[in-house]
């Protein structure tokens, strides 16, 4: 049976990515739930809503999972389990683990981190996003940030032009940090900035259990700073409707 969240998300000490992502949501936002709406399925199972996108995490019934989004308007899934009846898989995402102290990168030439992270360089950096997509990725990360739930590196070229971000999501409970948003300019890919971005903010959390999840091609890119792949990762789904 699928019912709402009545109290704080426990993801457990070794959360996913995505159980720690639904967690640090509903820290944020259990008080609006015209932003974001977080249930409980079955024996461990939760789904969030967010606009017209939906996250899931552990166990639910297909049948009902797919009459509970359907209801709910939800037209895409991210979900690391339960699969909605009826509803198309995309590829599957690989989950990444932080295995170790990142390297110390040498910062590229002519990049410079900005004295305070830049939550709109990084959302205005974020490929293929409409504008209203980037303004709510702003609004999410200076939410983050001010609750001491997110981190945010970004950089800047000498002559004032932007160069590159990264932030991490940060679920405190369990220490687990999630790597996203991870972006470099068009014009200074190629020069090692991303992975000197993501080393130098990762390097911060000593102790930390850090994670991302990203499409397998990714996984040569950050190899080099330490990450391999610690399970299966989740699996996009959309709704019948959009087939």
């Amino acid at each position: 049976m699928i019912a709402p969240l009545t109290g704080p998300v426990t993801p457990g000490p070794r959360p996913g990515a995505l159980a720690a992502t639904i967690a640090v949501n509903h820290r944020l936002y259990a008080g609006c739930p015209a932003l974001c709406r977080t249930f409980v399925a079955g024996e461990g199972g939760l789904i969030q809503l967010r606009g017209d996108g939906a996250l899931a995490a552990g166990p639910a019934d297909g049948e009902e999972l797919a009459g509970f989004l359907a209801f709910a308007g939800a037209r895409a899934l991210r979900s690391d389990g339960a699969v909605p009846a009826g509803w198309r898989p995309g590829p599957p995402v690989c989950q990444l683990e932080l295995t170790g102290p990142p390297p110390a990168l040498r910062a590229p030439a002519g990049a410079l981190l900005t004295e305070e992270p830049a939550p709109r360089l990084a959302a205005d950096l974020q490929p293929g996003l409409t504008g209203e997509e980037r303004d709510n990725l702003y609004a999410d990360l200076c939410a983050r940030r001010n609750h001491g739930l997110g981190a945010l590196l970004t950089a800047v070229k000498e002559d004032g032009g932007p160069l590159g971000c990264a932030a991490l999501l940060l679920e405190p409970g369990s220490r687990t940090g999630v790597l996203t948003a991870v972006a470099v300019a068009p014009d200074a890919r190629g020069r090692g900035a991303g992975r000197w971005l993501v080393a130098a903010l990762c390097r911060r959390y000593p102790g930390w259990r850090l994670l991302l999840e990203c499409a397998p091609a990714l996984t040569a890119f950050y190899a080099p700073l330490g990450f391999r792949a610690s399970e299966e990762g989740p699996r996009w789904y959309r709704s019948p409707e959009e087939l």
